[in-house]
């Protein structure tokens, strides 16, 4: 499917709700809870999480990052700090403008030893970006 720069969708932020995380417990490494693969090429702007079940305790991180198509490291683009939290608060990050490809997979991860066992929802916030061969 083709598109070209007279779509209007172009250029506007659009926001990318994920899957739950699973519960924030565990080991102090970054284990990977979620992958996404973009299936056209995006640049990743912004994103927050939104407390789904409660937890109490030492803060956990989740951790948003990119994965280059097929090779599996993951570079971490943003952070927040998840530790006691009511349902339904949401936690604003602040995420380095990266690119993505058709391809790559942006990744949450869940690290840290504290004993949180919040559960939370990352949004993304994302524009697509036009590439020569969508006109």
């Amino acid at each position: 499917m083709s598109r070209t720069y007279s779509d209007p969708s172009y250029g506007s932020k659009k926001s990318l709700g994920l899957l739950d995380t699973a519960a924030m417990n565990g080991t102090a490494a970054a284990a990977t809870d979620q992958v996404y693969t973009f299936m056209t090429p995006v640049s990743v702007q912004d994103w927050n999480v939104r407390v789904t079940t409660a937890g109490n305790g030492t803060a956990r991180n989740v951790i948003l990052g990119k994965s280059l198509a097929g090779t599996g490291a993951v570079t971490a683009i943003g952070t927040i700090a998840v530790g006691t939290a009511s349902v339904d608060t949401v936690t604003d990050g602040a995420a380095t403008t990266t690119s993505f490809n058709a391809g790559d997979d942006l990744v949450v991860q869940l690290e840290g030893t504290g004993a949180t066992v919040a559960i939370v929802a990352p949004v993304v916030s994302y524009v697509e970006t036009f590439v020569v061969s969508d006109s």
